[in-house]
């Protein structure tokens, strides 16, 4: 009985990772721009994907550590300035943490207290027991990171699904920068 229920959850989380995956590759089709795009893809991971919160961030001008978030999407009221504190954490602790994401495309964290930003209240920590960071390369050469924070490591930690959505994510961004070069160009020509 226990093996059923155990083989029923997984196939429900396989569905929910495919559903996940399509509701991306749609904000690529839907959005108009690369700043869009990832508001999309973070409103639908805490949306759609049960995440607590969602955020994309860049490398600074010197590519050295994770520059402040670019996009936030929150059902727990996380905005900005904790994200900050986040990547500060992150970018303290470790200086091979950029190398590390780079080469295995994305890392897993259990949710310590030292990933966490201090004002998030006790009430709401289990809200934020695993961090992902999915590696997300652009087309400019820079690179960026999808931080997915959840509740639980039943959902969606599959390494085969963080990547295809890394590979999904990437590929957007690379799409819509290829689509505002095109029309820069267009333009130019009219001119």
């Amino acid at each position: 009985r226990r093996l059923i229920q155990e083989l029923e959850e997984s196939r429900r989380n396989e569905e929910r990772s495919l559903q996940l995956l399509s509701r991306c590759n749609n904000a690529l089709i839907r959005s108009e721009s690369e700043a869009e795009f990832l508001e999309r893809i973070c409103r639908t991971f805490v949306e759609e994907g049960n995440y607590s919160t969602a955020f994309v961030c860049y490398l600074n001008r010197k590519g050295e550590a994770l520059s402040e978030p670019i996009s936030v999407t929150s059902r727990e009221g996380v905005g900005s300035a904790e994200i900050s504190e986040i990547l500060d954490k992150l970018n303290d602790s470790n200086d091979r943490l950029l190398d590390r994401i780079g080469q295995e495309r994305f890392l897993v964290f259990s949710g310590s207290d030292d990933i966490l930003p201090r004002s998030i209240s006790p009430e709401k920590r289990d809200h934020y027991r695993f961090l992902a960071l999915v590696f997300l390369p652009r087309a400019d050469h820079s690179s960026g990171v999808l931080g997915l924070y959840l509740d639980s490591n039943r959902v969606f930690l599959d390494a085969r699904v963080l990547r295809e959505i890394a590979d999904d994510v990437s590929f957007g961004i690379r799409t819509l920068q290829m689509r505002q070069e095109q029309h820069r160009f267009l333009e130019s020509l009219e001119h």
